[in-house]
């Protein structure tokens, strides 16, 4: 990334009132009389004063020309737990030396990324052109609860944010400095830094310029969520339970699309014997086919709303989650996942096989971000979608949650299994009243022998 050639603005805040444009109107105002009125000794002292202010000003608003900043992450995906280097630059590609330099980089807002130095994170003020927005969404949501009759408490937005900050000292003409940081992955998350703010000024500390320098190639630092052990068990013997069908695909035996009359050929154990019995004739079942090995995963991160503000239960059915897909991908399972619209992202389809990598999943997981208005999984459309989908599980609250009831009813009971965060034995749930198969999430975690 490479800072523009045009020189910083003045720092208001953080510079002396005596480089200002008004002081330096009023020291030449104030020289001017001190001629006019006969004074050397005075107008030789008002005199200086304006020199070094303008001297200080125009030292300030050259400081950061020709000043180029830049950074790289060398690994730009890694997992919650890890550590990821970034490899930061500046050049002075001027003859004026800088007294000083500050690099400041906001951090992510969702905390999942920090530096290990922790010592060297302070606040800075959100920039006007970002609280502006705020204010007004702030006001819009005041306005709405006070219309009603038990209104919430709704907290101002923050006036700062956090940022990481690098202190030089005496950076001299013509000089490149490069430094490594090492980070800590927190959680999951993604996180593309799109600026890096510089500040400097002159030697006498009176004025204090800076300058937002865009970072040309934009890094996209993605957090996967954290892993732990699973057992997959579950998952590979509901596939063992399919037998092959044509072109290489899969006749899922716990989905039955229909019957016809018997053919000579058919295998004897497809007859229907109930039918047979009651005198309607030799009938022989249909299954539905369903792609090779695959499993695809609905989260209904909905249900997981309003438990808690920090919302851990929902972390960690995504930990399970992505752990369940890396594991199943080094089983040869293809896996795909449907993630509901929320306000920062719209819904996600990625189907089993359809060049959908394990990297492509971990990715949506990781910015997926369930907050504010999150609507529920569209029914309609993924049971249009079933057929790609091969076997479907459902990741949810409640395994009884009536909020759910359209959409397993339009997506059938065959090959659809319930991964709910609550144990249906332990809420008072009875699992048997449901025709669908259910295996409470948190049981998934743990590798076994078999797992």
């Amino acid at each position: 990334m490479a800072g523009k050639k045009a020189g910083g603005r003045i720092d208001g805040y953080a510079s002396s009132f005596l480089i200002s444009p008004i002081a330096l109107v009023i020291w030449l105002i104030l020289v001017v009389c001190a001629i006019l009125g006969n004074q050397p000794v005075i107008s030789l002292f008002l005199l200086g004063v304006l020199l070094v202010s303008a001297l200080s000003r125009l030292w300030g608003l050259r400081s950061l020309v020709r000043v180029q900043v830049g950074m790289k992450a060398p690994s730009a995906r890694v997992y919650a737990g890890s550590q990821l280097h970034i490899t930061y630059w500046v050049k002075n590609q001027k003859f004026l030396p800088l007294i000083w330099l500050e690099l400041l980089q906001r951090l992510p807002d969702d905390g999942c990324l920090e530096p290990e130095e922790l010592d060297s994170v302070v606040d800075i003020p959100i920039p006007d052109e970002e609280m502006a927005p705020l204010r007004e969404k702030y006001a819009e949501a005041l306005e709405r609860e006070s219309k009603k009759e038990h209104p919430k408490q709704i907290p101002p937005p923050p006036e700062t944010c956090r940022a990481f900050r690098r202190k030089f000292a005496f950076l001299l003409w013509y000089q490149e400095l490069e430094w490594d940081c090492l980070w800590e992955a927190r959680h999951r998350g993604v996180y593309q830094p799109k600026e890096l703010l510089l500040r400097s000024g002159d030697g006498f500390g009176l004025a204090q310029a800076e300058k937002n320098c865009p970072v040309e190639e934009k890094p996209t630092l993605v957090v996967y969520p954290k892993l732990v052990p699973v057992n997959t068990g579950a998952f590979l013997q509901n596939l063992w339970e399919a037998q092959t069908g044509s072109a290489g695909y899969f006749e899922d035996c716990t989905i039955l699309r229909g019957e016809r009359d018997y053919q000579w050929g058919d295998p004897w154990k497809r007859i229907d014997w109930r039918v047979a019995a009651r005198g309607g004739g030799l009938q022989v079942k249909l299954f539905e086919t369903i792609q090779p090995k695959s499993v695809h995963f609905l989260l209904d991160g909905a249900s997981f709303l309003e438990r808690e503000k920090e919302n851990p239960q929902l972390e960690e059915a995504i930990s399970i989650l992505a752990s369940l897909i890396i594991k199943l991908s080094g089983s040869q399972v293809d896996c795909g996942l449907s993630l509901p619209r929320t306000p920062f992202m719209a819904p996600v389809d990625l189907f089993p096989g359809e060049e959908t990598t394990p990297d492509d999943l971990l990715f949506y997981l990781a910015g997926f971000r369930c907050q504010g208005e999150v609507s529920g999984l569209d029914s309609t459309r993924l049971a249009g979608l079933r057929e790609r989908m091969g076997q479907v599980y459902l990741i949810t609250w409640n395994a009884g949650d009536p909020r759910n009831r359209l959409l397993l009813d339009q997506l059938g009971s065959g090959g659809l299994t319930l991964l709910p965060w609550e144990d249906p034995a332990q809420v008072g749930a009875c699992a048997d009243s449901l025709d669908f198969k259910i295996y409470p999430l948190r049981s998934l975690k743990g590798g076994g022998a078999n797992g």
